[in-house]
Protein backbone atom coordinates (compact mmCIF):
# COMPACT_ATOMS: atom_id res chain seq x y z
CA UNK A 1 0.00 0.00 0.00
CA UNK A 2 1.01 3.50 -0.94
CA UNK A 3 2.45 5.59 2.26
CA UNK A 4 0.54 8.78 2.62
CA UNK A 5 3.13 12.06 2.54
CA UNK A 6 4.31 12.04 6.51
CA UNK A 7 4.95 15.16 8.48
CA UNK A 8 6.42 15.13 11.99
CA UNK A 9 3.89 15.07 14.90
CA UNK A 10 5.36 18.36 16.48
CA UNK A 11 3.49 20.29 13.55
CA UNK A 12 0.41 18.48 14.63
CA UNK A 13 0.40 19.42 18.15
CA UNK A 14 -0.95 22.70 17.35
CA UNK A 15 -3.91 21.32 18.16
CA UNK A 16 -3.21 22.28 21.53
CA UNK A 17 -4.64 25.61 20.56
CA UNK A 18 -8.12 24.18 21.54
CA UNK A 19 -7.22 23.62 24.86
CA UNK A 20 -5.38 26.79 25.34
CA UNK A 21 -8.28 28.83 24.09
CA UNK A 22 -10.76 27.10 26.39
CA UNK A 23 -8.71 26.70 29.30
CA UNK A 24 -7.29 30.76 29.05
CA UNK A 25 -11.05 31.75 28.37
CA UNK A 26 -12.31 29.82 31.04
CA UNK A 27 -9.93 31.32 33.50
CA UNK A 28 -10.26 34.85 32.58
CA UNK A 29 -14.07 34.69 32.29
CA UNK A 30 -14.02 32.74 35.60
CA UNK A 31 -11.55 35.61 37.35
CA UNK A 32 -13.26 38.25 35.70
CA UNK A 33 -16.81 36.97 37.35
CA UNK A 34 -15.13 36.51 40.93
CA UNK A 35 -13.03 39.88 40.97
CA UNK A 36 -16.52 41.61 40.20
CA UNK A 37 -18.51 39.41 42.49
CA UNK A 38 -15.81 39.88 45.17
CA UNK A 39 -15.97 43.83 44.83
CA UNK A 40 -19.87 44.23 44.89
CA UNK A 41 -20.04 41.92 47.85
CA UNK A 42 -17.00 44.39 49.62
CA UNK A 43 -18.86 47.50 48.86
CA UNK A 44 -22.18 45.95 50.67
CA UNK A 45 -20.08 44.33 53.35
CA UNK A 46 -18.95 48.38 53.94
CA UNK A 47 -21.97 49.58 53.51
CA UNK A 48 -23.79 47.55 56.02
CA UNK A 49 -20.99 47.38 58.37
CA UNK A 50 -21.23 51.46 58.71
CA UNK A 51 -24.73 51.12 59.05
CA UNK A 52 -24.95 48.81 61.99
CA UNK A 53 -22.46 51.00 63.57
CA UNK A 54 -23.71 54.01 63.00
CA UNK A 55 -26.97 52.84 63.97
CA UNK A 56 -25.49 51.21 66.96
CA UNK A 57 -23.65 54.40 68.13
CA UNK A 58 -27.24 56.35 68.31
CA UNK A 59 -28.54 53.82 70.72
CA UNK A 60 -28.47 55.04 74.55
CA UNK A 61 -26.43 52.00 76.62
CA UNK A 62 -29.16 53.22 79.66
CA UNK A 63 -31.97 53.33 77.56
CA UNK A 64 -31.28 49.80 75.93
CA UNK A 65 -30.70 48.30 79.75
CA UNK A 66 -33.52 49.64 81.32
CA UNK A 67 -35.77 47.57 78.40
CA UNK A 68 -36.57 44.56 79.99
CA UNK A 69 -39.84 43.89 79.99
CA UNK A 70 -42.39 43.66 76.72
CA UNK A 71 -45.07 46.17 78.97
CA UNK A 72 -42.60 48.58 77.72
CA UNK A 73 -42.74 47.80 74.36
CA UNK A 74 -45.58 50.80 74.28
CA UNK A 75 -43.19 52.70 76.25
CA UNK A 76 -42.06 56.65 74.91
CA UNK A 77 -38.51 55.36 74.82
CA UNK A 78 -39.38 51.96 72.99
CA UNK A 79 -41.55 53.51 70.34
CA UNK A 80 -39.21 56.66 69.91
CA UNK A 81 -35.97 54.05 69.05
CA UNK A 82 -38.35 52.29 67.14
CA UNK A 83 -39.44 55.19 65.04
CA UNK A 84 -35.49 56.15 64.52
CA UNK A 85 -35.61 52.89 63.04
CA UNK A 86 -38.32 53.29 60.99
CA UNK A 87 -36.49 56.45 59.40
CA UNK A 88 -33.72 54.44 59.18
CA UNK A 89 -35.36 51.95 56.55
CA UNK A 90 -37.49 54.42 55.13
CA UNK A 91 -33.80 56.20 54.07
CA UNK A 92 -32.31 52.41 53.01
CA UNK A 93 -35.05 50.54 51.45
CA UNK A 94 -32.99 47.61 51.09
CA UNK A 95 -32.69 47.55 55.04
CA UNK A 96 -35.75 44.69 56.06
CA UNK A 97 -34.82 44.65 59.80
CA UNK A 98 -33.23 46.38 62.91
CA UNK A 99 -33.08 44.41 65.87
CA UNK A 100 -31.38 44.26 69.55
CA UNK A 101 -30.12 41.21 71.68
CA UNK A 102 -28.95 40.88 75.21
CA UNK A 103 -26.94 38.13 76.98
CA UNK A 104 -28.07 37.17 80.39
CA UNK A 105 -25.84 35.90 82.85
CA UNK A 106 -26.35 32.18 81.57
CA UNK A 107 -25.17 32.74 78.36
CA UNK A 108 -29.07 33.22 76.85
CA UNK A 109 -29.72 35.61 74.16
CA UNK A 110 -32.52 37.69 74.15
CA UNK A 111 -34.19 40.43 72.15
CA UNK A 112 -35.01 43.54 72.72
CA UNK A 113 -35.59 45.80 69.82
CA UNK A 114 -37.21 44.82 66.91
CA UNK A 115 -38.25 47.45 63.93
CA UNK A 116 -40.96 45.19 62.81
CA UNK A 117 -44.58 45.77 62.84
CA UNK A 118 -45.96 42.96 62.46
CA UNK A 119 -46.94 41.31 65.95
CA UNK A 120 -46.18 37.85 64.40
CA UNK A 121 -43.27 39.25 62.76
CA UNK A 122 -41.82 40.61 66.11
CA UNK A 123 -39.64 39.62 68.74
CA UNK A 124 -40.78 40.91 72.39
CA UNK A 125 -38.25 42.19 75.03
CA UNK A 126 -37.17 39.08 76.92
CA UNK A 127 -38.01 36.69 73.85
CA UNK A 128 -35.18 34.29 73.95
CA UNK A 129 -33.04 33.82 70.36
CA UNK A 130 -32.31 30.02 70.16
CA UNK A 131 -29.93 30.23 67.25
CA UNK A 132 -26.62 31.12 67.10
CA UNK A 133 -24.02 32.01 64.36
CA UNK A 134 -20.20 32.77 64.49
CA UNK A 135 -20.83 36.06 63.10
CA UNK A 136 -23.71 37.03 66.49
CA UNK A 137 -20.99 35.36 69.00
CA UNK A 138 -17.86 37.60 67.91
CA UNK A 139 -19.86 40.79 68.45
CA UNK A 140 -20.07 40.08 71.95
CA UNK A 141 -16.90 38.66 72.69
CA UNK A 142 -14.02 41.91 72.80
CA UNK A 143 -12.43 43.43 71.04
CA UNK A 144 -15.72 44.92 70.85
CA UNK A 145 -16.91 45.79 66.67
CA UNK A 146 -18.88 45.79 64.01
CA UNK A 147 -19.00 41.94 62.65
CA UNK A 148 -20.36 41.08 58.66
CA UNK A 149 -21.59 37.80 58.11
CA UNK A 150 -19.35 36.15 55.56
CA UNK A 151 -22.12 35.05 53.40
CA UNK A 152 -25.63 36.09 52.16
CA UNK A 153 -27.66 33.29 53.24
CA UNK A 154 -31.44 32.48 52.00
CA UNK A 155 -34.23 31.67 54.34
CA UNK A 156 -37.71 31.30 53.74
CA UNK A 157 -38.41 35.60 54.29
CA UNK A 158 -35.14 36.57 51.34
CA UNK A 159 -32.33 36.80 50.34
CA UNK A 160 -29.80 38.35 53.59
CA UNK A 161 -26.97 40.05 54.53
CA UNK A 162 -26.73 40.50 58.18
CA UNK A 163 -24.03 42.51 59.97
CA UNK A 164 -23.90 42.92 63.84
CA UNK A 165 -22.25 46.41 65.73
CA UNK A 166 -21.91 46.48 69.31
CA UNK A 167 -23.89 48.92 71.85
CA UNK A 168 -21.44 49.94 74.89
CA UNK A 169 -21.24 51.89 77.74
CA UNK A 170 -19.63 55.24 78.18
CA UNK A 171 -16.50 53.24 79.40
CA UNK A 172 -16.34 51.34 76.66
CA UNK A 173 -17.96 48.03 77.79
CA UNK A 174 -20.59 46.03 76.28
CA UNK A 175 -24.11 46.66 76.77
CA UNK A 176 -25.83 44.48 74.07
CA UNK A 177 -25.21 43.86 70.23
CA UNK A 178 -27.33 45.49 67.42
CA UNK A 179 -28.46 43.61 64.56
CA UNK A 180 -28.81 44.86 60.79
CA UNK A 181 -30.47 42.14 58.02
CA UNK A 182 -30.26 43.84 54.24
CA UNK A 183 -31.99 42.63 51.50
CA UNK A 184 -29.30 41.19 48.86
CA UNK A 185 -31.81 39.88 46.43
CA UNK A 186 -30.35 42.65 44.12
CA UNK A 187 -27.02 41.39 44.61
CA UNK A 188 -27.65 37.73 43.56
CA UNK A 189 -29.94 38.79 40.96
CA UNK A 190 -26.55 41.65 39.61
CA UNK A 191 -24.08 38.30 40.54
CA UNK A 192 -26.34 35.65 38.00
CA UNK A 193 -26.50 38.53 35.19
CA UNK A 194 -23.19 38.86 35.20
CA UNK A 195 -22.50 35.54 35.30
CA UNK A 196 -24.29 34.57 31.82
CA UNK A 197 -22.99 37.38 30.35
CA UNK A 198 -19.31 35.90 31.24
CA UNK A 199 -20.87 32.37 30.32
CA UNK A 200 -21.90 33.59 27.06
CA UNK A 201 -18.85 35.40 26.07
CA UNK A 202 -16.74 32.50 27.08
CA UNK A 203 -18.63 30.11 24.89
CA UNK A 204 -18.45 32.43 22.13
CA UNK A 205 -14.07 32.49 21.90
CA UNK A 206 -14.27 28.77 22.99
CA UNK A 207 -16.47 28.07 19.94
CA UNK A 208 -14.19 29.54 17.43
CA UNK A 209 -11.27 27.88 19.23
CA UNK A 210 -12.54 24.63 19.34
CA UNK A 211 -14.14 25.40 15.69
CA UNK A 212 -10.22 26.79 14.52
CA UNK A 213 -8.77 23.48 16.01
CA UNK A 214 -11.22 20.46 14.95
CA UNK A 215 -9.15 19.67 11.99
CA UNK A 216 -5.74 19.77 13.29
CA UNK A 217 -6.79 17.21 16.31
CA UNK A 218 -9.01 15.28 14.06
CA UNK A 219 -5.46 14.86 12.16
CA UNK A 220 -4.13 13.07 15.16
CA UNK A 221 -7.22 11.64 17.36
CA UNK A 222 -8.43 9.21 14.86
CA UNK A 223 -5.52 7.29 14.03
CA UNK A 224 -4.37 7.19 17.88
CA UNK A 225 -7.74 5.67 18.71
CA UNK A 226 -7.33 3.28 15.96
CA UNK A 227 -4.31 1.88 17.58
CA UNK A 228 -5.70 2.23 20.86
CA UNK A 229 -8.32 0.24 19.55
CA UNK A 230 -5.87 -2.45 18.21
CA UNK A 231 -4.28 -2.61 21.93
CA UNK A 232 -6.87 -2.86 23.87
CA UNK A 233 -7.75 -5.94 21.83
CA UNK A 234 -4.50 -7.50 22.31
CA UNK A 235 -5.31 -7.68 25.87
CA UNK A 236 -8.41 -9.83 24.89
CA UNK A 237 -5.84 -11.92 21.95
CA UNK A 238 -7.94 -10.49 19.57
CA UNK A 239 -4.82 -10.68 17.35
CA UNK A 240 -6.61 -8.89 13.52
CA UNK A 241 -3.97 -7.49 11.40
CA UNK A 242 -3.58 -3.67 11.80
CA UNK A 243 -5.26 -1.23 9.79
CA UNK A 244 -1.84 0.87 8.48
CA UNK A 245 -2.45 3.86 6.17
CA UNK A 246 -4.23 5.38 8.66
CA UNK A 247 -2.25 8.09 9.06
CA UNK A 248 0.37 10.39 7.63
CA UNK A 249 2.09 11.65 10.33
CA UNK A 250 5.82 9.66 10.92
CA UNK A 251 5.26 8.67 15.06
CA UNK A 252 1.97 6.96 14.10
CA UNK A 253 2.92 4.86 11.20
CA UNK A 254 5.99 3.77 13.33
CA UNK A 255 3.72 2.81 15.60
CA UNK A 256 1.32 1.29 13.68
CA UNK A 257 4.22 -1.17 11.80
CA UNK A 258 5.45 -2.41 15.78
CA UNK A 259 1.62 -2.98 16.70
CA UNK A 260 1.22 -5.25 13.19
CA UNK A 261 4.64 -6.84 14.14
CA UNK A 262 4.12 -7.19 17.99
CA UNK A 263 0.73 -9.28 17.01
CA UNK A 264 2.48 -11.25 14.46
CA UNK A 265 4.64 -12.53 17.32
CA UNK A 266 1.70 -12.85 19.75
CA UNK A 267 -0.09 -15.11 17.16
CA UNK A 268 2.70 -17.06 17.28
CA UNK A 269 3.20 -16.87 20.89
CA UNK A 270 -0.37 -18.34 21.55
CA UNK A 271 0.12 -21.94 19.64
CA UNK A 272 2.31 -22.52 22.24
CA UNK A 273 0.71 -21.76 25.65
CA UNK A 274 -2.55 -21.30 26.82
CA UNK A 275 -4.62 -18.51 25.59
CA UNK A 276 -5.56 -18.04 29.06
CA UNK A 277 -2.01 -17.78 30.75
CA UNK A 278 -1.17 -15.31 27.93
CA UNK A 279 -4.59 -13.07 28.23
CA UNK A 280 -3.97 -13.25 32.30
CA UNK A 281 -0.61 -11.89 31.45
CA UNK A 282 -1.13 -8.86 29.33
CA UNK A 283 -3.80 -7.74 31.67
CA UNK A 284 -1.75 -7.81 34.78
CA UNK A 285 0.72 -6.78 33.45
CA UNK A 286 3.50 -7.84 35.06
CA UNK A 287 6.26 -10.32 33.85
CA UNK A 288 5.87 -14.19 33.95
CA UNK A 289 7.69 -16.01 36.72
CA UNK A 290 8.86 -19.20 38.08
CA UNK A 291 6.37 -20.43 40.66
CA UNK A 292 3.35 -22.35 41.63
CA UNK A 293 -0.27 -21.86 43.52
CA UNK A 294 -2.38 -24.31 45.04
CA UNK A 295 -5.65 -24.28 43.37
CA UNK A 296 -8.68 -26.58 43.42
CA UNK A 297 -9.03 -27.87 39.73
CA UNK A 298 -10.48 -30.44 37.88
CA UNK A 299 -7.97 -32.18 35.62
CA UNK A 300 -8.42 -33.95 32.25
CA UNK A 301 -6.95 -36.26 30.29
CA UNK A 302 -8.02 -37.66 27.07
CA UNK A 303 -6.78 -40.07 24.35
CA UNK A 304 -8.05 -41.60 20.95
CA UNK A 305 -8.28 -44.82 21.49
CA UNK A 306 -6.33 -47.80 19.28
CA UNK A 307 -4.81 -44.16 17.92
CA UNK A 308 -1.33 -45.63 17.32
CA UNK A 309 -2.25 -48.82 15.71
CA UNK A 310 -4.65 -47.01 12.86
CA UNK A 311 -1.36 -43.82 12.42
CA UNK A 312 1.10 -46.97 11.52
CA UNK A 313 -1.40 -47.97 8.31
CA UNK A 314 -1.88 -44.02 7.14
CA UNK A 315 0.63 -42.33 5.86
CA UNK A 316 1.51 -38.72 6.93
CA UNK A 317 -0.39 -36.70 5.47
CA UNK A 318 -3.56 -38.58 6.36
CA UNK A 319 -2.17 -38.94 9.81
CA UNK A 320 -2.16 -34.90 9.76
CA UNK A 321 -5.47 -34.56 8.60
CA UNK A 322 -6.73 -36.64 11.05
CA UNK A 323 -4.89 -35.49 14.15
CA UNK A 324 -5.58 -32.19 13.04
CA UNK A 325 -8.72 -31.19 13.00
CA UNK A 326 -9.29 -33.62 16.08
CA UNK A 327 -7.16 -31.75 18.50
CA UNK A 328 -8.31 -28.23 17.28
CA UNK A 329 -12.05 -29.40 17.81
CA UNK A 330 -11.46 -31.20 20.98
CA UNK A 331 -9.16 -27.50 22.06
CA UNK A 332 -11.71 -25.18 21.16
CA UNK A 333 -14.35 -27.11 22.73
CA UNK A 334 -12.65 -26.91 26.06
CA UNK A 335 -11.27 -23.57 25.61
CA UNK A 336 -15.15 -22.22 25.35
CA UNK A 337 -15.78 -24.31 28.38
CA UNK A 338 -13.26 -22.47 30.23
CA UNK A 339 -10.73 -25.12 30.25
CA UNK A 340 -6.63 -24.37 30.26
CA UNK A 341 -5.40 -26.44 27.91
CA UNK A 342 -2.02 -27.18 29.38
CA UNK A 343 -0.46 -29.66 26.36
CA UNK A 344 -0.56 -32.10 23.79
CA UNK A 345 0.76 -35.52 24.17
CA UNK A 346 0.82 -36.72 20.50
CA UNK A 347 -2.72 -37.69 19.93
CA UNK A 348 -3.48 -36.58 23.90
CA UNK A 349 -4.65 -33.50 25.48
CA UNK A 350 -4.27 -32.41 28.94
CA UNK A 351 -6.12 -29.64 30.34
CA UNK A 352 -7.75 -28.23 33.89
CA UNK A 353 -10.00 -26.17 35.30
CA UNK A 354 -9.80 -23.80 37.64
CA UNK A 355 -6.51 -22.32 36.84
CA UNK A 356 -5.51 -19.50 35.96
CA UNK A 357 -9.05 -18.55 35.98
CA UNK A 358 -11.90 -19.02 38.64
CA UNK A 359 -14.49 -21.68 37.31
CA UNK A 360 -17.65 -21.91 39.35
CA UNK A 361 -18.78 -25.25 39.81
CA UNK A 362 -15.55 -26.74 37.49
CA UNK A 363 -16.75 -30.38 38.06
CA UNK A 364 -20.19 -30.49 36.55
CA UNK A 365 -18.45 -27.96 33.79
CA UNK A 366 -15.40 -30.01 33.04
CA UNK A 367 -17.76 -33.82 33.20
CA UNK A 368 -20.47 -31.50 30.80
CA UNK A 369 -17.87 -30.69 28.51
CA UNK A 370 -16.21 -34.19 28.73
CA UNK A 371 -19.34 -35.78 27.48
CA UNK A 372 -20.25 -32.92 24.67
CA UNK A 373 -16.69 -34.16 23.60
CA UNK A 374 -17.44 -37.33 23.10
CA UNK A 375 -20.26 -36.79 20.90
CA UNK A 376 -18.65 -34.31 19.00
CA UNK A 377 -16.20 -36.54 17.71
CA UNK A 378 -19.19 -38.56 15.79
CA UNK A 379 -18.80 -35.63 13.27
CA UNK A 380 -15.21 -35.92 12.87
CA UNK A 381 -16.00 -39.99 12.17
CA UNK A 382 -17.87 -39.34 9.46
CA UNK A 383 -15.17 -36.97 8.01
CA UNK A 384 -12.98 -39.54 8.57
CA UNK A 385 -14.74 -42.43 7.24
CA UNK A 386 -14.82 -40.83 3.67
CA UNK A 387 -10.80 -41.01 3.73
CA UNK A 388 -11.29 -44.85 4.82
CA UNK A 389 -10.33 -44.39 8.26
CA UNK A 390 -11.97 -46.76 10.99
CA UNK A 391 -14.15 -45.04 13.51
CA UNK A 392 -11.95 -43.62 16.85
CA UNK A 393 -13.33 -42.55 20.23
CA UNK A 394 -12.30 -40.23 22.79
CA UNK A 395 -11.14 -42.27 26.34
CA UNK A 396 -11.25 -39.48 29.15
CA UNK A 397 -9.94 -39.40 32.77
CA UNK A 398 -10.77 -36.62 35.34
CA UNK A 399 -10.18 -36.20 38.74
CA UNK A 400 -11.14 -33.10 41.10
CA UNK A 401 -8.44 -31.87 43.92
CA UNK A 402 -5.91 -29.59 44.58
CA UNK A 403 -2.95 -29.07 42.64
CA UNK A 404 0.54 -26.74 41.97
CA UNK A 405 -0.25 -24.74 39.41
CA UNK A 406 1.97 -22.49 37.73
CA UNK A 407 5.37 -21.86 35.75
CA UNK A 408 7.87 -24.37 36.32
CA UNK A 409 11.27 -24.36 34.66
CA UNK A 410 13.56 -21.68 34.49
CA UNK A 411 13.90 -18.78 34.41
CA UNK A 412 14.71 -18.46 30.73
CA UNK A 413 12.16 -20.82 29.80
CA UNK A 414 9.08 -21.47 31.46
CA UNK A 415 5.93 -24.25 30.75
CA UNK A 416 2.39 -23.23 32.32
CA UNK A 417 1.43 -26.43 34.33
CA UNK A 418 -0.45 -28.20 36.72
CA UNK A 419 1.11 -30.82 39.26
CA UNK A 420 0.18 -33.14 42.07
CA UNK A 421 -1.86 -36.15 42.79
CA UNK A 422 -4.98 -34.83 41.37
CA UNK A 423 -3.50 -34.57 38.11
CA UNK A 424 -1.72 -38.16 38.37
CA UNK A 425 -4.70 -39.96 39.05
CA UNK A 426 -6.22 -38.44 36.07
CA UNK A 427 -3.85 -39.39 34.11
CA UNK A 428 -4.50 -43.29 35.65
CA UNK A 429 -8.30 -42.84 35.01
CA UNK A 430 -7.71 -42.60 31.75
CA UNK A 431 -5.56 -45.28 31.07
CA UNK A 432 -8.09 -47.22 33.16
CA UNK A 433 -10.66 -46.90 30.44
CA UNK A 434 -9.11 -48.97 28.32
CA UNK A 435 -9.25 -52.40 31.17
CA UNK A 436 -13.41 -51.81 32.06
CA UNK A 437 -14.21 -51.02 28.84
CA UNK A 438 -15.57 -47.37 29.12
CA UNK A 439 -15.24 -44.19 27.60
CA UNK A 440 -15.02 -41.64 30.88
CA UNK A 441 -13.52 -42.51 34.33
CA UNK A 442 -13.92 -39.69 36.83
CA UNK A 443 -12.78 -39.91 40.62
CA UNK A 444 -14.67 -40.28 43.50
CA UNK A 445 -14.57 -35.84 44.18
CA UNK A 446 -15.15 -35.00 40.94
CA UNK A 447 -18.30 -36.86 40.64
CA UNK A 448 -19.50 -35.92 44.17
CA UNK A 449 -19.90 -32.63 42.98
CA UNK A 450 -21.17 -33.17 39.89
CA UNK A 451 -23.97 -35.38 40.91
CA UNK A 452 -27.04 -35.71 40.51
CA UNK A 453 -27.00 -33.53 37.44
CA UNK A 454 -24.55 -35.84 36.08
CA UNK A 455 -25.98 -39.45 35.43
CA UNK A 456 -23.05 -41.94 36.50
CA UNK A 457 -22.51 -45.19 38.48
CA UNK A 458 -19.66 -46.95 40.36
CA UNK A 459 -17.20 -48.86 38.83
CA UNK A 460 -14.81 -50.03 40.94
CA UNK A 461 -12.65 -49.44 44.12
CA UNK A 462 -8.87 -49.45 43.26
CA UNK A 463 -5.55 -48.25 44.07
CA UNK A 464 -3.63 -46.77 41.68
CA UNK A 465 0.45 -47.95 41.29
CA UNK A 466 2.22 -45.97 43.89
CA UNK A 467 -0.96 -45.62 45.91
CA UNK A 468 -2.25 -48.35 48.73
CA UNK A 469 -5.31 -46.29 49.64
CA UNK A 470 -7.94 -47.06 47.43
CA UNK A 471 -9.91 -44.78 45.12
CA UNK A 472 -13.97 -45.21 43.99
CA UNK A 473 -13.62 -44.86 40.24
CA UNK A 474 -17.13 -43.94 38.59
CA UNK A 475 -18.46 -43.68 34.68
CA UNK A 476 -20.68 -40.90 33.57
CA UNK A 477 -22.37 -40.67 30.33
CA UNK A 478 -26.04 -38.92 29.52
CA UNK A 479 -29.08 -40.87 30.02
CA UNK A 480 -30.39 -40.78 26.42
CA UNK A 481 -27.21 -42.50 25.35
CA UNK A 482 -28.16 -45.63 27.61
CA UNK A 483 -29.58 -48.81 26.69
CA UNK A 484 -32.92 -49.65 26.79
CA UNK A 485 -32.03 -52.52 29.60
CA UNK A 486 -29.96 -50.31 31.78
CA UNK A 487 -31.98 -50.29 34.44
CA UNK A 488 -33.05 -53.87 34.13
CA UNK A 489 -28.96 -54.56 34.24
CA UNK A 490 -28.45 -52.38 37.29
CA UNK A 491 -31.45 -53.99 39.66
CA UNK A 492 -28.78 -57.27 39.04
CA UNK A 493 -25.80 -55.56 38.69
CA UNK A 494 -25.51 -53.27 41.53
CA UNK A 495 -26.62 -55.99 44.42
CA UNK A 496 -23.82 -58.24 43.13
CA UNK A 497 -20.94 -55.47 43.10
CA UNK A 498 -22.55 -55.39 46.79
CA UNK A 499 -21.57 -59.15 47.30
CA UNK A 500 -17.64 -58.19 45.78
CA UNK A 501 -17.50 -55.52 47.85
CA UNK A 502 -17.81 -57.82 50.86
CA UNK A 503 -15.79 -60.84 49.97
CA UNK A 504 -19.00 -62.72 49.01
CA UNK A 505 -17.57 -63.87 45.63
CA UNK A 506 -20.01 -66.87 44.88
CA UNK A 507 -23.05 -64.59 45.22
CA UNK A 508 -20.96 -62.21 43.07
CA UNK A 509 -20.32 -63.95 40.36
CA UNK A 510 -24.08 -65.77 39.99
CA UNK A 511 -25.65 -61.86 40.11
CA UNK A 512 -22.70 -60.79 37.64
CA UNK A 513 -23.72 -63.39 35.05
CA UNK A 514 -27.41 -62.66 35.35
CA UNK A 515 -26.53 -58.77 34.47
CA UNK A 516 -24.10 -59.96 31.77
CA UNK A 517 -27.00 -61.65 30.49
CA UNK A 518 -28.77 -58.73 29.89
CA UNK A 519 -26.36 -56.73 28.56
CA UNK A 520 -23.13 -58.88 27.49
CA UNK A 521 -20.97 -56.25 26.33
CA UNK A 522 -20.77 -54.21 29.56
CA UNK A 523 -17.29 -54.12 30.67
CA UNK A 524 -17.11 -53.57 34.14
CA UNK A 525 -18.97 -56.29 35.02
CA UNK A 526 -17.28 -58.41 32.46
CA UNK A 527 -13.69 -57.35 34.60
CA UNK A 528 -15.77 -57.95 37.84
CA UNK A 529 -16.32 -61.28 36.56
CA UNK A 530 -13.10 -62.28 36.06
CA UNK A 531 -11.40 -61.59 39.62
CA UNK A 532 -14.73 -62.49 41.55
CA UNK A 533 -13.73 -66.15 39.72
CA UNK A 534 -10.33 -65.94 40.51
CA UNK A 535 -11.00 -64.56 44.48
CA UNK A 536 -13.29 -67.52 44.67
CA UNK A 537 -10.43 -69.98 43.27
CA UNK A 538 -7.73 -68.44 45.41
CA UNK A 539 -9.05 -66.17 47.84
CA UNK A 540 -7.30 -63.21 48.88
CA UNK A 541 -4.70 -63.66 51.82
CA UNK A 542 -6.84 -61.42 54.03
CA UNK A 543 -9.79 -61.80 53.33
CA UNK A 544 -11.19 -61.04 56.89
CA UNK A 545 -10.32 -57.63 56.13
CA UNK A 546 -11.25 -57.46 52.26
CA UNK A 547 -12.31 -54.07 51.47
CA UNK A 548 -12.50 -54.68 47.92
CA UNK A 549 -10.12 -52.68 46.66
CA UNK A 550 -7.70 -53.86 43.78
CA UNK A 551 -4.23 -52.70 43.69
CA UNK A 552 -2.92 -51.79 40.45
CA UNK A 553 0.24 -53.16 39.38
CA UNK A 554 0.37 -51.20 35.55
CA UNK A 555 0.09 -47.50 34.88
Amino acid sequence: MKQKRAVSLRFSLSTAMTAMVLITTLVMGTAAFLNARNRMREDLNVKIQLLATSIAAGISAREHHDLNDPSQMEGEIYQEIKNRFRRIIDQEPRIGYIYSFRRLADGTLVFVLDSGDDPEDQSPIGMVYDESFPTLTQAFEPPYQAHVDPDITEDEYGTWLSAYAPVLWPDGSLEGVLGVDMIASDIIAQERRLLLVMALITLGVSTLGIAGGTYLSRRIVEPLSILADDMGQIRNLQLNETRLGTSNIVEVQTMETALSNMKKGLRSFKRYVPSDVVTQLINRETEARLGTEIHSITSFFSDLENFTTVSEKLGPDLVTKLLGPYLQMLTEHLQSRGATVDKFIGDAVVAFWGAPNPVPDHPLVACTAALDANEMLSTLNKTWKELDIPPLSTRIGMNTGEALVGNIGFEERLSYTALGDTMNLAARLESLNKLYGTRILVGESTYRAASPRIPGRFVDKVAVKGKTVGTELYEIFWEKDLPREWDQFLAVYTPALHYYQEGSFAQAIAGIERALSILPDDGPARVLLGRSRRYLADPPESISTWSGVTVLQDK
